[in-house]
């Protein structure tokens, strides 16, 4: 059983030195690989058995998964299959789903399994998490 872990990094507090911003989320999957969230949009990386996604909140860049599917990310609008006024993110992996985003950001995330967390304001994330078929 594979078991996933959030790791909280680069917190920082916002000029008024009470509100923490969350710049980076790292949701590392066992089996899956790692996927890196952004909330004020920089890097991704990739998933491996299911795929890869790619994030950013304020609007980068989009990529493909490989073996399973495609996902496209949008912050601020770029391209994807569909956008919003704000952006929104479609991912695909074994399954289809497509998500919209609130105000800033949101991304879901789906391999083999589901499940959604939300990080901030200023985005909010889906880890993958891999459910192996008993033998």
């Amino acid at each position: 059983m594979s078991r996933s872990r959030i790791d909280r990094k680069a917190c920082r507090f916002d000029e008024s030195g009470n509100r923490p911003i969350k710049l980076a989320f790292i949701i590392d999957s066992t089996n899956e690989g790692t996927i890196i969230i952004i909330g004020r949009g920089q890097q991704s990386t990739q998933i491996e058995p299911c795929g890869l996604i790619i994030i950013i909140e304020r609007g980068q860049q989009s990529t493909q998964i490989e073996p399973c599917g495609l996902i496209i990310i949008i912050g601020r609008g770029q391209q994807s299959t569909q956008i919003e006024p704000c952006g929104l993110i479609i991912i695909i992996g074994r399954e289809q789903q497509s998500t919209q985003i609130e105000p800033c950001g949101l991304i879901i995330i789906i391999g083999r399994g589901q499940q959604s967390t939300q990080i901030e304001p200023c985005g909010l994330v889906t880890l993958l998490q891999y459910y192996p078929e008993e033998t």
